[in-house]
């Protein structure tokens, strides 16, 4: 009987396996038809190195590692437990690697478990984990509906974006995150899985304090990115608050889609979708590319820095 149900649980696993596989191709396909055809479209002319924007793009992009650094360093003070600058370098640049795996959870877990090699509890780092993930959701969902509500009327109606269905995604975020029903539903799902509940003194000040510096971290970070994007391809300034805004939801619904590695195709797809209407389809097809290279080369270097970091550490550590 054990023996039958284990084939069975085996075999739905592959099968979600095998239809996330089908649906990932399939929008890749999709994504990267219009993309070829976006590009095809492009002036030559459109593309231009300024390495004044690309400089500019890596100094606003080490603000947001400071900041990024800055929350993880608050959110643990906050649960009780205390990170140097450096772990909190660490946390920040290593565990979202995992977003490019299958399996995105992947980046939980591991944060979770770099947490506890600088002496934090499992339990707290992985609060911590979620805590600092909804909140990043939730800022990086507002800002990008601020950002194309304001700037509406650069070459299109905010109704054609069809912004405001996106309202119904920050809605129980915000919810959510309230102190009281945060602690409660994560409190319920440590009971599933057999953990004693924890108490943590969390106030709605410290929750809005959180949100706030993650909601600068992520305008710095997405910011960035675009400038160093801009920096390659000649788009017109006044485009940028689109394309930041853009970029934020676009990273958004990328990370939510837990069939697509990185979000890969879901946020060109959303990018096409927003910069289609105010650039041209060739210069929203190239920038989109540029954005996509320029945030893979910065997490993969940013890692990279922070596995320096963490095997000094390690090393000084066992000195």
């Amino acid at each position: 009987m054990n023996n039958k149900t284990s084939a069975i649980r085996t075999g739905r696993r592959h099968l979600i396996t095998a239809l996330k596989l089908v649906v990932l191709f399939l929008l890749l396909w999709f994504v990267g038809n219009s993309l070829y055809r976006s590009i095809l479209l492009v002036d030559r002319t459109a593309l231009s190195l300024r390495v004044e924007l690309l400089a500019l793009g890596s100094f606003v992009f080490v603000g947001a590692c400071a900041t990024g650094i800055l929350v993880f360093k608050r959110a643990y003070i906050i649960l009780g437990s205390k990170l140097s600058w450096a772990q909190g370098f660490i946390l920040l640049t290593i565990p979202p690697m995992g977003k490019y795996l299958p399996n995105k959870f992947l980046s939980l877990v591991g944060h979770a478990m770099l947490a506890k090699s600088f002496g934090v509890q499992i339990k707290v780092s992985s609060v911590g984990a979620i805590l600092i993930m909804g909140l990043g959701l939730a800022s990086a969902t507002l800002l990008g509906i601020f950002l194309l509500l304001v700037t509406p009327g650069y070459g299109s109606d905010v109704e054609d974006i069809r912004i405001y269905p996106l309202l119904i995604l920050l809605l129980p975020m915000i919810v959510f995150l309230h102190p009281k029903i945060f602690l409660y539903i994560l409190n319920r799902m440590l009971r599933i899985f057999n953990q004693s509940p924890i108490e943590i003194n969390l106030s709605l000040t410290q929750m809005i304090m959180l949100f706030f510096i993650l909601l600068v971290q992520n305008g710095l970070y997405i910011s960035g990115v675009s400038v160093m994007a801009f920096g390659s391809v000649a788009a017109p300034a006044a485009a940028l608050p689109t394309v930041i805004g853009a970029c934020c939801l676009a990273n958004v619904v990328g990370f939510l889609a837990l069939f697509a590695p990185a979000g890969i195709g879901v946020r060109e797809g959303v990018l096409l979708m927003i910069l289609n209407q105010p650039l041209s389809a060739g210069t929203a097809g190239i920038l989109v590319v540029m954005m996509r290279l320029v945030q893979t080369a910065a997490d993969f270097v940013l890692s990279g820095i922070g596995y320096a970091v963490l095997f000094y550490l390690r090393r000084r550590n066992d000195v």
